[in-house]
């Protein structure tokens, strides 16, 4: 009996009569390879991975904060959100949950959680692009320097001089009833309107909103500030950029996410926390020189 051909041998046949290469591989079809996220980092220094639908307009985010590096071990907690549009309010499907980023029945324990609370969602793979993500994102420090071979290092940089530094974080400390807040909404003034509201506060960069976090007084008092300060210097409250204005309750950890999408869909350049020192004091971290962030923010922190 003669040998078998299969359809395969007879292509593979037909392929060499042409001189064409053979290949080895699975036929993919023709879809576009998975999208990767985009990559931000709020205002907490979490990892922040985001998928977002253009025709429906769902959004999925991973959220990855406490990444730690030890030895060959790395962990993180993980989050997951989901919002079936921009405007609906957000869906925790998971919540600060503990990652071993090299154990595969970790990986898969969350995996199996996220299909069953929103299926056909593709997780196995959108793990595991954060997964590598991750992998570029650890950071130990940076590498020993001596101070004297760094070529014309400069004078700092100012947003508003002498007050806001260009990307560096900004603190003012003083006792209460010093009217630190009312500087701070002159600090606000001047960045947003492009004055100086202030003797000697200068500045230097193009307007852009703030968002102003209070955890002190309220909206009316906020506003009547801002009022106030504007018509001092001659202006109608519709000449400069908007100055956004959050009062929270809670400590700001609890608003991370929310005020992450504010300060990048409002475009908000200058961030002002007024708080007390029971507060938790909350590291504003800034990845201007990052190649991976997109938003660039001056933080002010003010302390009693």
């Amino acid at each position: 009996m003669g040998e078998k051909y299969t359809q395969l041998d007879a292509a593979r046949a037909l392929g060499q009569s042409q001189g064409l290469p053979i290949g080895t591989g699975i036929p993919l079809n023709q879809e576009e390879d998975f999208p990767k996220p985009e990559y931000t980092q709020n205002i907490e220094d979490d990892h922040m991975y985001t998928w977002q639908e253009k025709r429906t307009g769902e959004v999925i985010r991973v959220m990855v904060k406490h990444l730690t590096k030890t030895g060959k071990r790395t962990t993180a907690n993980i989050t997951v959100v989901y919002r079936r549009h921009h405007k609906s309010e957000p869906v925790n499907l998971l919540t600060n949950k503990n990652w071993d980023l090299n154990s595969s029945s970790s990986t898969e324990t969350h995996r199996r959680i996220l299909e069953r609370r929103l299926s056909d969602r593709q997780w196995d793979l959108r793990l595991a692009l954060v997964e590598d993500a991750l992998a570029n994102n650890i950071q130990i420090g940076e590498p020993l320097v001596d101070l004297d071979e760094i070529e014309d290092p400069g004078p700092p940089s100012y947003t508003l001089s002498p007050v806001v530094e260009e990307n560096e974080h900004n603190m003012i400390a003083a006792d209460g009833g010093s009217t630190k807040s009312l500087f701070a909404m002159a600090v606000a003034v001047s960045y947003s309107y492009g004055v100086s509201v202030l003797p000697g506060m200068t500045p230097s960069s193009e307007p852009k909103p703030t968002l102003y976090i209070d955890y002190e007084t309220n909206k009316q008092r906020a506003a009547y500030r801002k009022k106030q300060l504007v018509k001092s210097m001659g202006l109608d409250l519709h000449d400069g950029k908007k100055i956004y204005y959050r009062k929270l309750l809670t400590p700001i950890t609890d608003a991370v996410t929310d005020l992450h999408d504010i300060i990048k869909s409002k475009n908000v350049g200058l961030v002002i926390i007024d708080l007390l020192l029971r507060q938790w004091v909350v590291r504003l971290t800034q990845r201007n020189q990052s190649s991976h962030s997109s938003m660039h923010v001056q933080p002010l922190v003010l302390r009693y």
